[in-house]
């Protein structure tokens, strides 16, 4: 049996070295998508989509194509994505004893303004036969670009050129074919997104659909269908807090089943935005960004992230300390997972200081106790009555050590009884 796969493979290898790359259960098919759910980034290939990812991971997968004792699919992506950018590494296997399909890659993308992304992917893929004393390895390098529009939070428009350097160089098709990939996907509703993806493959035009329902945000189900293959396919994905858990089957009237099983590690905890509520993974709207620096509280308040309390905080800040950090705003009580997150609903953060290793390290030791000063002040402050607007610039006087001008700022509050006045100085250490 081995032997005839390797001389069918062989036979075939211009037309189908690489075909079969996707093992993740939420892939559906091995030709590939540039539209997938980012929601569950074991399935994301097209590089343009890691920005709206917002949050890193690792990745794991393993597949037993079309039922067949001896074949094999593996694959580990790793990514970082945050600040609307996105890298990814990956590494994919497939195939028989005797015979193997490597791909090595590295892709990248950037949100460059509102609904738009790009991105860019480059890798080494390796075949290699080694049966009856007969062993040979090939390495072929290629990469390829993408772009994504998102004009509407329902509307996605993607397209993914992959082998540029076999779509210039005729030669070079006999190996690996520039296939491309144009998609849709809808969002009629929270929760559901529809997608079509058409590629153009060595066989010809291949149309594929599928469909993502995150019924609850620990639970999402996922089904395919290949008009041109006659392949279906479908996913059950669970989510535990930072583990992700997904079961997929695939079905080729000719070929058989194909099952799929992956594991995904984050981070940071995280739901899948679905019908029943919930979730933090959701794609904002894009186009309605705000500058965090320059806008006005009302602007603020469509920033779901940043809470009345929060905005009044950052409102201070800007008037009495000055333009607005990472750092600061965890100073003012935002979240680390929620800063990460910020940039899909404004922009503009002023980016810290720089200096060397040594200074970095004291600088972030001293900041560090700063803040964990300034932010007992703040939080016994609001306790004893004080308005967050005052107890965050006195919990900043505090903390700098600026003794005299916090006595003074704290004696001209006439709306403060004396027992306040004493009671706040004493707080503060004054």
């Amino acid at each position: 049996m081995v032997p005839l796969l390797l001389a069918a493979s062989l036979a075939m290898a211009p037309l189908r070295a690489f075909e079969y790359r996707e093992s993740a259960p939420g892939s559906h098919f091995p030709s590939g998508m540039a539209v997938q759910d980012v929601s569950q980034p074991g399935t994301v290939s097209n590089p343009a989509l890691l920005p709206l990812v917002g949050f890193s991971y690792l990745s794991a997968a393993g597949a037993r194509p079309y039922s067949l004792p001896d074949m094999g699919a593996q694959g580990l992506r790793l990514g970082l994505c945050r600040q609307n950018a996105g890298v990814q590494a990956s590494w994919s296997r497939f195939g028989i004893e005797g015979y193997a399909e490597q791909i090595f890659g590295l892709a990248g993308g950037i949100r460059v303004f509102g609904p738009l992304a790009l991105g860019a992917n480059a890798g080494c893929s390796m075949i290699g036969i080694d049966i009856d004393g007969f062993s040979r390895t090939r390495r072929i390098w290629d990469g390829g670009i993408a772009v994504v529009l998102e004009p509407f939070r329902w509307l996605l428009m993607t397209f993914f050129q992959e082998n540029l350097a076999a779509l210039l160089f005729r030669l070079r098709r006999g190996t690996v074919y520039p296939q491309w990939n144009a998609g849709l996907s809808l969002r009629p509703i929270r929760g559901v997104d529809l997608m079509y993806g058409m590629s153009g493959t060595a066989f010809g035009l291949v149309n594929s659909i599928a469909l993502s329902v995150r019924l609850f945000p620990f639970l999402a189900l996922g089904a395919g269908y290949q008009r041109e293959t006659g392949a279906a396919s479908g996913a059950l994905s669970l989510l535990f807090g930072r583990v992700g858990v997904s079961y997929g089957f695939r079905y080729h009237d000719s070929l058989g089943m194909t099952h799929t099983l992956s594991l995904t590690l984050t981070l940071q905890s995280r739901e899948f935005p679905s019908l029943a509520g919930g979730g933090g993974t959701a794609r904002p709207d894009v186009t309605a960004r705000v500058d965090i620096n320059r806008c006005g509280e009302e602007e603020l308040a469509r920033v779901p992230l940043i809470s009345r309390e929060l905005r009044g905080r950052i409102v201070e800040y800007r008037q009495s300390v000055g333009p607005l950090t990472r750092s600061a705003l965890l100073r003012l009580g935002m979240g680390e997972g929620d800063a990460d997150r910020l940039c899909d609903y404004a922009y503009g953060l002023q980016e810290e200081r720089r200096g060397s290793r040594a200074e970095k390290w004291r600088r972030g030791t001293v900041r560090a106790g700063m803040a964990e000063r300034r932010r007992r002040l703040f939080m016994k402050m609001v306790e004893a009555g004080l308005p967050a607007s005052r107890a965050i610039r006195l919990s900043e006087m505090a903390a700098a050590g600026r003794g005299r001008a916090l006595r003074e700022e704290i004696d001209s509050m006439t709306d403060l009884t004396a027992d306040q006045k004493r009671k706040i100085r004493g707080l503060c250490g004054y």
